[in-house]
């Protein structure tokens, strides 16, 4: 923005519309358009002889182009902090609906154990920790230990005894 003063061409001066400029610009511009006069800002009629000089104690340019970007910014945060507390209730949700199903397939797992008489060992069924890095362990994740024999039959398949 330009630097406003109390004189000389940058005293500050009002049109009629009320935009304000340095006086010797305003003059300038009204100067340039001869025939049709008229305030850049708002294009309202404008004369020279209603320029008004204004009188201020303290004159300081108040640019407000870094507090419409912070504004901004804040808006654009605004709207990622929602999205993101959509996507986290969507996933606390999923979350659940995991948990739910891991425990019913648990419970369905020591079910069939019971019923073949083999004692389920459901710490083997847990799932891997933040802290557990070890590839192989994520790997036999799912591995069943209960197997007790596998029986060849003479046409080649096979059946296993629990």
């Amino acid at each position: 923005g330009d630097q406003y003063t109390n004189s000389d061409a940058h005293h500050i001066a009002a049109l009629r519309c009320g935009h304000l400029f340095g006086k010797g610009c305003i003059e300038r511009w009204l100067s340039l358009e001869s025939g049709n006069q008229r305030c850049p800002t708002c294009s309202r009629a404008a004369r020279r002889r209603e320029i008004i000089k204004i009188y201020a104690q303290n004159l300081r340019p108040l640019d407000t182009w870094k507090l419409d970007e912070s504004m901004k910014k804040i808006e654009n945060y605004k709207k990622q902090i929602e999205q993101m507390g959509t996507k986290i209730k969507k996933l606390e949700e999923s979350n659940k609906q995991l948990t739910t199903e891991n425990d019913f397939l648990k419970t369905k797992l020591i079910n069939n154990h019971d019923r073949n008489g083999a004692k389920a060992d459901i710490n083997r069924f847990k799932a891997p920790t933040a802290s557990s890095s070890n590839l192989a362990k994520r790997q036999k994740l799912f591995q069943i230990s209960h197997l007790k024999d596998i029986t060849f039959v003479e046409n080649g398949s096979r059946y296993l005894c629990y």
